[in-house]
């Protein structure tokens, strides 16, 4: 957004999934461990400096990953640590799966910055509560989010065009938002 493009890298050891849904995104083969990233420009601020409520709105809301289904409930902000300039947070909460069934999630997010950008990287890693503690999820989902890294930044004059953007949907599909708790939802034609 701001002429600087940055390369981010992440370790993981869950594979790249590849087709058109997905941008960035690592999952594993059974469980529902995985990971994502985000890349949002805040009006103002660095991850260290912005409210905790920026980092919700941007990964839990119904436009988000975890909102295909519905906005996730009861989030709730477990860990809030400053790294140095990044920001570590850890989060539970429910998110519905393609059945409507309520599934209990726990995530890291860590988030970072190219220097002399003001975007936001954020990875998001995490997996099922049952699995977070049981199977070592919070040690390998933590492990991921730790990995995040800036390895190279150069300028350009490329624009960020939210509008020509397949993953927004904007140019396709009317504004969602106000409809977060889900139902009624009216795809095509006037709201």
């Amino acid at each position: 957004a701001d002429g600087i493009l940055a390369t981010v890298e992440f370790e993981s050891p869950w594979p790249l999934q590849q087709g058109t849904y997905y941008d960035v995104e690592v999952k594993s083969k059974e469980g529902g461990d995985g990971a994502f990233l985000v890349s949002k420009t805040p009006k103002s601020g660095s991850p260290a400096s912005l409210p905790a409520t920026w980092f919700r709105d941007a990964i839990f809301s119904i436009d988000g990953r975890y909102g295909a289904y519905g906005a996730p409930a009861d989030v709730k902000l477990l860990r809030d640590e400053v790294i140095e300039n990044d920001r570590l947070l850890e989060y539970s909460f429910t998110a519905l799966s393609p059945s409507r069934a309520e599934v209990l999630r726990r995530c890291y997010v860590r988030a970072t910055s190219a220097p002399g950008s003001k975007d936001v990287f954020a990875i998001v890693a995490g997996t099922t509560a049952a699995r977070w503690r049981k199977e070592k999820g919070d040690e390998t989902s933590r492990r991921v989010a730790d990995s995040l890294r800036v390895t190279a930044t150069k300028k350009t004059a490329l624009k960020k065009d939210e509008s020509s953007d397949y993953r927004t949907y904007k140019s396709k599909m009317p504004d969602l938002s106000r409809q977060k708790e889900g139902g009624n939802a009216k795809y095509g034609g006037d709201l």
